[in-house]
């Protein structure tokens, strides 16, 4: 979807914003008619010595300032809404976009999706707001040159000579215009990102003494950004000062003329009058046209930035979950509209939570390397050779264990689709998952990484995912939550308890209380799925003991807990245990069974405690 398509989606999606300008648009360029007719009855009516109807003309253009000015008003109210629908929707389809986005994708730096949710779709809602109003202007020009053409057609057609001028200047500009508004842009997204990763490590910098390095590294930034704008600012103003010398001097021409055949009698005062009024619209038109042509080659820049934004393929392409909804229209990142309710939902995920009796892992073939996005230590060691096959049942704890880099975390990510796979399947009750990204989340699946993002809210906030007053009525639901995850005790003694702000990445939180409120959402939202990473490894005997209690009332309430780590509190406490060693799974039976015999886990259960 190109600018254009994406303007007509939005026209169909919000036709009302639309209408309603476009309307009111109409009104205010039809009524500029009228003065010019009024003036040219004037001016005949003085030449004539009609004083009668020369102070009718009078009162009528008193009459129509008056009313002219409310047109103007609701006008002016009317576009604004429209600039800000518009802007709003293009937030909102980034956001939609980088949230429908595959989990296992590269995520884009914080600094640079904020310098383009904040630049550019304001470019984008301008160019709608212009064009509407052209649209208008467009149908008065029309008019006004029907109406000039039956009093001269040869000087109306010098009048049309300055859009003429202004396409040719326009297409001559557009390769120039492209490149100074993609530099300017990058080179602000560039200064506002190194801001974000600086603020976000303060303390790091601070701590190696690198204050003025960062300082002085900001200044090139912005020295960069500064020199890029103003080369894009000055061609902006110096190819708009030349559709408004155009547009002036085609008026002059236009006007001398005028002059010319009214002094030979051809031309009455009034009809020199009309001309002149007219030619002033006509003239804007021109540079105002000239100036929607410019702003359509920015906003095709602002168009691609957002189209790499939202994550697809070939730039300037929106993604199907970002496209501008109807009031009330629920978010579908489906693009394939022939297939079935059933692969539908097993691609994109469903509704409601789908209970849950058997999963299993068949044949499925890992790729090495990193784990995605986030991945740790433990993740980049599980070989594309190593086929995994599991069956797990609802209503159990299943422990994956293993040595520090064994391929626990890689093994739960690949589970979850956060790591992909190059063959085999995931059978949720027998039947292939054909997208394991979008398919294991809520409310199939909850999942609580080794590093926990939390947001920059209370921890109420953090729990429900929903912040705002609506999350007043589930504060039972949450403190369940948050004694379930072994965190109210820590919770009680801050002075907000659970309406305590986390700070920016839960920086006023311990470790081990970040990874226990992660687990607190995830046991809140619940699910027929608990994928827990290493949960337990911050946590002191009596806390995992009391964290692991909670699993297992899921697991008996019928969810099925995946669960890793080395600790013995939870081996003790699994109905299975996967046992994993250089990426390949060794076993997977009970704790008795695996003692007995002389494998990986005997080694690691006489090992001194460690943490992962």
């Amino acid at each position: 979807m190109n600018v254009l398509g994406y303007l007509r989606t939005f026209v169909r999606a919000r036709p009302g914003v639309v209408i309603l300008s476009l309307l009111l648009w109409l009104a205010q360029s039809l009524a500029e008619l009228a003065p010019g007719l009024i003036v040219r009855r004037f001016f005949d009516a003085l030449q004539q010595q009609a004083f009668a109807q020369a102070t009718q003309s009078v009162l009528l253009l008193l009459a129509f300032a008056a009313g002219f000015a409310g047109i103007v008003m609701a006008t002016a109210v009317a576009s604004a809404r429209l600039r800000f629908h518009v802007a709003n929707a293009l937030r909102r389809g980034i956001l939609q976009a980088i949230l429908h986005r595959s989990p296992g994708a590269a995520q884009p730096s914080v600094g640079a999706a904020l310098a383009t949710a904040r630049d550019d779709p304001p470019a984008l809602a301008e160019v709608v707001a212009v064009a509407v109003d052209q649209v208008s202007i467009v149908i008065f020009i029309v008019v006004a040159l029907a109406l000039m053409a039956r009093i001269d057609p040869l000087i109306t057609a010098v009048a049309v000579a300055p859009v003429v001028v202004v396409l040719v200047l326009s297409q001559l500009t557009r390769r120039r215009v492209d490149h100074l508004r993609t530099r300017s842009r990058q080179a602000a997204a560039d200064a506002a990102g190194f801001m974000v990763n600086t603020l976000s490590a303060w303390q790091t910098i601070q701590l190696g003494g690198a204050q003025e390095a960062a300082a002085a590294r900001l200044a090139r930034l912005d020295a960069e950004r500064g020199r890029w704008a103003i080369r894009d600012q000055l061609l902006d103003r110096s190819i708009r000062a030349a559709f408004a010398a155009t547009s002036t001097i085609g008026s002059g021409l236009v006007l001398a003329v005028a002059g010319g055949a009214m002094q030979a009698g051809e031309f009455s005062v009034g009809d020199f009058a009309l001309f002149a009024y007219y030619l002033t619209f006509l003239g804007e038109f021109s540079a105002e046209f000239g100036g929607l042509l410019l702003q359509y080659r920015q906003a095709r820049v602002s168009w691609r930035r957002i189209g790499r934004l939202s994550g697809v393929v070939q730039p300037g392409h929106w993604h199907a979950a970002a496209r501008p909804l109807r009031g009330g229209e629920p978010v579908s990142v489906s693009s394939n509209r022939r297939s079935s309710r059933r692969d539908r939902s097993r691609s994109h995920g469903p509704a409601r939570p789908v209970p849950l009796r058997e999963l299993q892992l068949r044949n499925l073939r890992i790729q090495g390397g990193a784990g995605g996005p986030g991945s740790t230590q433990d993740a980049p060691v599980l070989p594309v050779a190593g086929a995994v096959n599991l069956t797990l049942r609802a209503g159990e704890i299943v422990a994956v264990t293993g040595r520090v880099g064994a391929g626990k975390t890689t093994l739960l990510k690949a589970l979850v689709g956060l790591t992909p796979v190059s063959g085999g399947a995931i059978l949720w009750n027998g039947e292939p998952v054909r997208d394991p990204a979008a398919w294991f989340r809520y409310p199939v699946c909850t999942y609580v990484p080794q590093e926990p993002h939390l947001l920059s809210v209370s921890i109420r906030d953090n729990v429900v995912l929903e912040p705002g007053p609506g999350t007043a009525g589930r504060a039972e639901a949450v403190d369940a939550a948050l004694q379930a995850a072994a965190l109210a005790r820590d919770v009680a003694r801050l002075p907000r308890g659970a309406e305590t702000v986390v700070g920016t990445a839960g920086m006023k939180l311990s470790g081990g209380q970040r990874q226990r409120l992660a687990s607190a959402r995830a046991f809140f939202h619940g699910a027929p799925l608990v994928v827990l990473d290493d949960p337990c490894s911050a946590l002191d005997p009596a806390t995992e003991r009391e964290y692991l209690a909670h699993v297992r009332r899921m697991a008996h309430a019928g969810a099925l807990c995946v669960v890793s780590g080395t600790g013995k509190a939870l081996l003790r406490a699994a109905d299975r245990i996967v046992v994993l060693r250089h990426g390949d799974i060794e076993a997977v039976a009970t704790l008795p069974e695996l003692l007995a015999g002389d494998g990986e886990l005997t080694a690691l259960w006489d090992s001194p405690p460690h943490r992962t």
